[in-house]
C-alpha cells in the first residue's frame, strides 16, 4: 500500500515562529481566506505559512530578556553605523579646504597627459624599473616633454630641446594611462629593441660617423696635402660678458685637400657642399641642442687651423723643453706659482703629471663648468696662438700681416 507523501514544508528547513518570544512574527495568512483542500485523498493538517528572511537568524543569547535578542527593525535614510572613511569630520571651513585640495588633485591627474605608477611598495605587482618603462614608451625621454625649462628632474638641461617639442624624437606618440603588468593567462607582446636608449644610438650614429670620416680621409689624395680646421658654433645672441671658451663650443673636425693654398677661415663654410655642411649641423646638433632644436634653428661658425697651434704647442709640452717655459697658476685659495704648460693642466685636474693623457681626459670630463672654464683659461692664455680671438679689423690685418710676412 502506497503511503501517502507529505507535501508540508520540512520543519527544519522552515521553522515555525511561533515562539512567544515574536509575537509579531507568528501571525498567519489572511483568515478570511477559503482553504484549499490537497489534491490528494488524505487529508493533511493545516499549518501556517511563515515569514521568513534569507539571512540566518541572530544568535539568542542565554538571557531571553535581553532586547537585543529581538531582530533590529529596518532604518531608513543614512547609515546608523560610526563613520570611519569618507566623511570629513572637522569644521565648515576645514571641509571645504579638504575637498579644493582633492577636486585640485583630481584635476591635475585629469589634465596631465602623461601619467606613470609611481608605487612605493616595491612588492607591487605593477612597479616597472627604468628600462622597461623606457622599452613601452614611459621612460624619462617621453617625461621631458612635460617638464619645464627649469625642472629639477631633467638630467641635462639639454634634454629639455632634444626630446621638447623641436626635438629630432617630437613625432612620437605619447602613452597615456598607468602600466599593468600581464599575468600567464593574458595575451601578451615581447617587445624587443636593438638600442637601450637614444643616447646608446646617438653613440651608434657618432661612431658610424666617425669610421665614413677615416673612409673619405683615406681615399683623399695626400700628394696634395690637408689643412686641417677645427670648427666651433655659438649661439647667435651671445653675451659679451662670456669669455671666448665660453661662448664658442667645438663642434667638429673638418680636413680639406688643400695643399698650401691660402684659405679664408672666416668664410669657409660657404665653399663647402651641401653634405659636407649637413654633417656640421648634424655634429652641431650633438654638441648644442639648445641652438638646433629650436623653432627658428640659426648658429654662428668659426673654423680654426690646426697646424700652427700644434707648431707651437710642441715646445711646450716637449719634456726636453717644457721647463723652459713657465706660466702663472693661481689655486682656489688665492696662491700663485710657476708650472709648466702640462704641469698646470695636471694640477688643475688633480692628476699625477706621470700619468697618462687618457687619465687626464677622464679626468677632465667630471669637472665642473667653473673648473672646465678655468682649464681653457689656463691653455688657451698661456698659448702663444690665440685660438679663439675676436674677429676685428685689427686682427684681419695683423692676421694678413703675418701670411705675407
Amino acid at each position: 500500500m502506497m503511503q501517502a507523501q507529505e507535501l508540508s514544508f520540512s520543519t527544519a528547513l522552515n521553522p515555525c515562529l511561533s515562539n512567544p518570544k515574536w509575537p509579531h512574527f507568528a501571525k498567519p495568512l489572511n483568515p478570511k481566506l477559503p482553504l484549499r483542500k490537497s489534491p490528494t485523498h488524505f487529508p493533511r493538517p493545516f499549518k501556517p505559512l511563515c515569514l521568513q528572511s534569507q539571512k540566518p537568524l541572530p544568535f539568542v543569547r542565554k538571557n531571553p530578556g535581553s532586547p537585543r535578542n529581538f531582530p533590529l527593525p529596518p532604518s531608513a535614510g543614512r547609515s546608523k553605523k560610526t563613520p570611519t572613511t569618507g566623511r570629513i569630520e572637522g569644521g565648515a571651513e576645514l571641509r571645504r579646504q579638504a575637498k579644493r585640495n582633492a577636486r585640485r588633485k583630481s584635476q591635475k591627474l585629469a589634465e596631465s597627459l602623461f601619467y606613470r605608477l609611481k608605487n612605493p611598495h616595491k612588492n607591487h605587482a605593477d612597479n616597472f624599473s627604468e628600462d622597461e618603462l623606457q622599452m613601452i614608451g614611459l621612460g624619462y625621454d617621453r617625461m621631458v616633454r612635460f617638464m619645464s625649462k627649469d625642472d629639477p628632474n631633467l638630467k641635462h638641461p639639454y634634454d629639455w630641446y632634444k626630446y621638447g617639442e623641436f626635438g629630432p624624437y617630437s613625432w612620437r606618440g605619447v602613452v597615456l594611462g598607468d602600466p599593468i603588468r600581464g599575468r600567464l593567462s593574458d595575451e601578451c607582446a615581447t617587445i624587443i629593441g636593438s638600442v637601450r636608449d637614444h643616447e646608446e644610438w646617438e653613440k651608434i650614429e657618432q661612431h658610424e660617423m666617425a669610421v665614413d670620416f677615416g673612409k673619405r680621409l683615406r681615399e683623399m689624395n695626400k700628394d696634395v696635402g690637408f689643412q686641417n680646421f677645427w670648427v666651433f658654433v655659438r649661439h647667435p645672441k651671445w653675451r659679451l660678458s662670456d669669455l671666448p671658451w665660453q661662448q664658442w663650443t667645438l663642434a667638429s673636425e673638418v680636413v680639406l685637400e688643400a695643399g698650401n693654398q691660402r684659405l679664408d677661415k672666416w668664410n669657409l663654410m660657404g665653399r663647402l657642399g651641401n653634405k659636407t655642411r649637413a654633417l656640421i649641423t648634424q655634429c652641431a646638433a650633438w654638441m648644442r641642442p639648445d641652438i638646433i632644436y629650436v623653432k627658428r634653428p640659426v648658429y654662428q661658425c668659426r673654423f680654426e687651423p690646426q697646424v700652427e697651434f700644434f707648431k707651437a704647442l710642441l715646445p711646450l709640452v716637449d719634456p726636453e723643453t717644457e721647463n723652459d717655459y713657465l706660466f702663472e697658476l693661481e689655486d682656489d685659495e688665492g696662491r700663485v706659482e710657476l708650472c709648466t704648460y702640462f704641469g698646470g693642466l695636471c694640477k688643475i685636474v688633480s692628476v699625477s703629471p706621470k700619468a697618462f693623457v687618457d687619465d687626464v681626459v677622464k679626468k677632465y670630463e667630471k669637472l665642473s663648468d667653473e673648473k672646465k672654464s678655468k682649464c681653457l683659461e689656463f691653455l688657451l692664455t698661456n698659448h702663444p696662438v690665440p685660438l679663439l680671438h675676436p674677429y676685428t679689423k685689427e686682427w684681419k690685418t695683423k692676421l694678413e700681416e703675418m701670411e705675407l710676412g
